[in-house]
């Protein structure tokens, strides 16, 4: 699972909620939109590289957005199919509407609150 995230709670909450979930996988975190891309190039240039089981993705990233990694990955000649779950703060419509254009699969809302953020496990479980 590549989870790319640049802000350490919410990379907490995240796990948290996995492991709430009963989803035991190995999580390669990246903190910035720049090393999610060099994530997905290294898949394509090694055919033994993996590719993620499922990508949990922040919009709003340092050196490269969550949108220009989402059209990257999309261009992947290995990994294009990858489930992507959109993980934001951002209920604006306009970055749904992009997330959706790009082929994200899910839109989930950051949140403060430690019972609505668990709820991300069932949300990975079901793209899975």
């Amino acid at each position: 699972m590549l989870l790319v995230e640049d802000n350490p709670a919410d990379v907490l909450f995240v796990r948290t909620a996995l492991e709430h979930g009963g989803i035991e996988t190995e999580i390669f975190v990246a903190q910035d939109g720049e090393k999610a891309i060099e994530f997905v190039e290294a898949a394509d240039a090694n055919p033994l590289a993996p590719c993620p089981q499922v990508v949990l993705l922040d919009l709003n990233l340092p050196r490269a957005s969550g949108t220009e990694v989402l059209r990257r990955l999309r261009e992947s000649a290995r990994c294009s199919c990858v489930p992507v779950i959109i993980i934001t703060s951002s209920d604006a419509p306009n970055d749904r509407a992009q997330a959706a254009r790009l082929g994200a699969n899910r839109y989930f809302l950051k949140s403060h609150n430690l019972d609505e953020y668990l709820k991300l496990g069932s949300v990975v479980k079901e793209v899975l």
